[in-house]
């Protein structure tokens, strides 16, 4: 089926204030305070926004990007300074070199991907926790990656949001890119 205005549409870059506006708001995201039953089920929401806008908009949020974000969640968390940066060049690695594939799969298959970046994000994170504390986390395992499992789980609600971000903040009509 031909569509007119695709080669327009495909080509249309999301505004950086967006960029930035949902990179904020996924950093804010990490402070929102959790009952302790939930806490290992909090997804990781900046990885989460690193990897979107990796595969979308590669040269706006690039390496440089996922060091800023990474540097604010060390100081955040209290973390090693560096750790959490380093886990997001990671993943913004990852998803360059998946961004391709990305843009031609399916829902579901996306989110497989998804899980297969960020688990090696945070897999990337714990790494970094062992050789500086020593000693492997106590809950070493599987339950590790379940922060992974539901930031994938958010993977196609995220357009939407952002869609949703896009035309009731900058006021400008939804072309149907999912941006």
């Amino acid at each position: 089926m031909y569509y007119p205005n695709a080669d327009s549409q495909l080509k249309q870059q999301a505004s950086v204030a967006l960029i930035m506006l949902t990179l904020f708001l996924a950093v804010a995201a990490e402070f929102i305070p959790w009952p302790n039953a939930l806490l290992s089920v909090r997804p990781i929401f900046p990885m989460l926004a690193l990897v979107y806008w990796a595969v979308h908009q590669p040269k706006v949020v690039n390496y440089a990007a996922a060091v800023v974000i990474g540097v604010i969640m060390d100081i955040a968390n209290q973390a090693l300074i560096g750790s959490y940066a380093l886990s997001c060049v990671v993943v913004v690695l990852f998803a360059n070199v998946l961004s391709n594939r990305f843009l031609l799969l399916t829902g579901v298959a996306q989110v497989l991907h998804v899980l297969i970046v960020l688990a090696i994000g945070q897999l990337c994170l714990y790494l970094l926790e062992f050789l500086e504390e020593g000693s492997a986390p106590a809950d070493f395992g599987w339950r590790l990656f379940i922060p992974s499992f539901s930031a994938a789980a958010l993977w196609l609600l995220l357009p939407v949001f952002i869609r949703y971000l896009r035309v009731a903040l900058f006021k400008r009509q939804d072309s149907g890119v999912d941006y």
